[in-house]
């Protein structure tokens, strides 16, 4: 069964986004990121810039598996992206937060992690032994913390089909390479920690998203 016909099975809020993922890339991409894609000539506000855009992509039907852990994150919607950027850094820099213990600097903390964030931090396997690296300044855990989702986010896109990729790459906003992950950089790992931490926060925030695309990936099948 092709895909646009498997996507009726759907629950609506999931349907629409396989459908805007599919012919309308332009929802939920990032401004700067159109730009480098969408050809100066053509109104990015006009009902037909999305199509145009799909296509300078490359149709991702034929090689979408909803099955796969990295095409699912690629279909979430911007929202929800958003949401699991900040569960990658929270556990990508799980060392580096339990390495903050005073006041002050916890304080300097509190408008970027929350005591439900201190709670799963602290829940969580360590991600690194705190006893191989030390934390230094905090100023550097402030500036990477909303950076480091984004950036290991765009970095799995180039494991992704290129139509997928793409169109995970353009929900992504562009940051500056955070400082506190610059040598753990290898694809492997990478791979490896953003899968991990889609799992956790798929089953604990939205249970029926992996499993409503497990069910696309069966229908489609038949």
């Amino acid at each position: 069964m092709s895909l646009g016909l498997a996507v009726f099975s759907l629950p609506t809020h999931v349907a629409r986004c396989v459908t805007d993922f599919l012919f309308n890339p332009l929802q939920g991409a990032d401004a700067n990121r159109i730009s480098n894609w969408i050809p100066a000539q053509v109104d990015a506000s006009l009902p037909g810039a999305g199509s145009t855009l799909a296509s300078l992509l490359g149709s991702a039907e034929p090689v979408l598996d909803p099955a796969q852990p990295l095409h699912q994150i690629a279909l979430l919607p911007k929202a929800s992206l958003t949401s699991l950027a900040r569960r990658i850094a929270l556990d990508t820099l799980n060392w580096a937060l339990r390495q903050v213990v005073r006041r002050e600097d916890l304080e300097r903390l509190d408008t970027l992690v929350t005591q439900q964030d201190w709670n799963h931090v602290y829940e969580a396997a360590a991600t690194q032994p705190t006893a191989q690296r030390r934390l230094g300044d905090v100023q550097i855990l402030i500036d990477d913390l909303p950076r480091v989702g984004w950036h290991l986010l765009e970095q799995v896109c180039e494991s992704a089909p290129r139509p997928v990729g793409l169109r995970l790459l353009l929900k992504c906003p562009s940051v500056e390479p955070p400082r506190l992950v610059a040598a753990e950089s290898a694809d492997g790992w990478v791979i490896d920690r953003v899968t991990g931490s889609y799992r956790s926060w798929v089953t604990a925030e939205h249970p029926d998203w992996e499993a409503s695309l497990r069910t696309l990936a069966s229908v489609r099948r038949r």
